[in-house]
């Protein structure tokens, strides 16, 4: 329970840091959740969109994303995201 609880709260910390971030007031926020996707068919983000997003998120969270990772592998989807900061952070989740 403590798991899904820890995941739950770091789900809504990202989706609050991508609409803060982007300023996404054209999406209805309830209907974002883990597998959402942050490009087609989801948020329909842009590639200088995810940049912001990661420069957010290493300044937000103290995450750093190194420069041979591919970030299109962790910024797939809100769910990828929770992976990636749970597994920087050495959360489990």
């Amino acid at each position: 329970m403590e798991k899904e609880q820890a995941r739950k709260e770091l789900t809504a910390q990202v989706i609050d840091l991508i609409f803060n971030s982007l300023n996404l007031k054209h999406i209805d926020r309830q209907t974002v959740n883990e597998s959402t996707s942050l490009t087609k068919g989801g948020l329909n983000l842009d590639s200088i969109d995810i940049l912001e997003l990661i420069v957010n998120f290493e300044h937000s969270l103290g995450i750093k994303l190194n420069e041979s990772e591919s970030y299109s592998k962790y910024f797939k989807d809100v769910g990828s995201i929770v992976d990636f900061i749970g597994s920087q952070k050495q959360l489990d989740l």
